[in-house]
């Protein structure tokens, strides 16, 4: 052990031997991050650099920075409030390298209203209005093969994340086929169009489990009381199932009632296979 002294405090203290005395000794670490805080900062600091004098564009105060960082500023500054009152000044109006004077008129795409804009809006401004906006995205562009096409991969990519992966109907067809030793793959993606509840590649069967509500039970629904949306649902229903039977797979929609109420006769069409 040699006896030393903190170059701190002046507090002593011992080190283990010869080799671990360095130029500066420390007794603690705090002792050691104040030394380096108070005399080995800025100039002091044996790796600092010199800094050059520069002035501030909007004040002329000079600004002492490195050539580095001053290298790729066109202006220098002393401070925000300086910046903001120089950009105030330099780059309001025809100042400002984006300016273009007055208003044009624009063509709406949707109905043809002319409308107008700031200059700077060109190329940006489209629609005369929101209602328009919205009209020419929900009966043009959804209309599209490329929107129809993203639209479905953004439904598919939905049910595929959704937390619940099953709704109770569902849950009780996937325990009763579990139960039966029939391997199946719930919410299975097919032809990049669609995503089915229930896919069994053993038989080449698919099942679909319809709410009563949302797909419109005709045993509680008459065509004449169902909503637009259930419409919509059940004729999506039908072009599902067309597609899926011309492509040579067995089809199955069972509704939700006849689940809850006989789902071993539901199911019979399992057993006779």
């Amino acid at each position: 052990m040699v006896d030393c002294k903190c170059d701190y405090c002046g507090k002593d203290f011992k080190l283990k031997g010869k080799s671990y005395i360095k130029e500066h000794n420390f007794c603690c670490r705090e002792c050691y991050y104040k030394y380096q805080s108070e005399f080995l900062r800025g100039i002091n600091n044996k790796n600092s650099r010199p800094k050059d004098i520069y002035h501030c564009a909007n004040c002329s105060k000079e600004v002492l920075i490195h050539k580095s960082q001053a290298k790729n500023k066109k202006n220098i500054f002393c401070s925000k409030q300086c910046r903001f009152e120089f950009d105030s000044k330099v780059f309001k109006g025809e100042g400002n390298p984006n300016f273009k004077k007055g208003n044009i008129k624009i063509k709406c795409l949707y109905c043809g209203k002319e409308f107008e804009r700031p200059a700077w809006e060109e190329g940006r401004a489209k629609y005369c209005s929101k209602e328009c906006k919205n009209k020419y995205w929900s009966e043009v562009l959804s209309k599209t093969p490329e929107n129809q096409k993203r639209l479905k991969q953004q439904g598919i990519n939905a049910k595929l994340k959704q937390k619940n992966k099953f709704t109770k109907p569902e849950l009780i067809v996937y325990e009763y086929l579990q139960n039966n030793n029939i391997t199946s793959i719930p919410q299975y993606p097919m032809f990049n169009r669609f995503v089915v509840d229930f896919f069994i590649p053993s038989l080449n069967m698919v099942i679909e489990v319809l709410g009563d509500y949302w797909h419109g039970n005709p045993l509680k629904y008459t065509d004449d009381k169902l909503t637009e949306k259930q419409l919509k649902t059940r004729e999506k229903d039908k072009i599902k199932m067309n597609y899926l039977i011309k492509e040579g797979f067995e089809v199955h929609m069972i509704w939700e009632n006849d689940i809850y109420k006989q789902l071993e006769k539901t199911m019979e069409f399992i057993k006779q296979i």
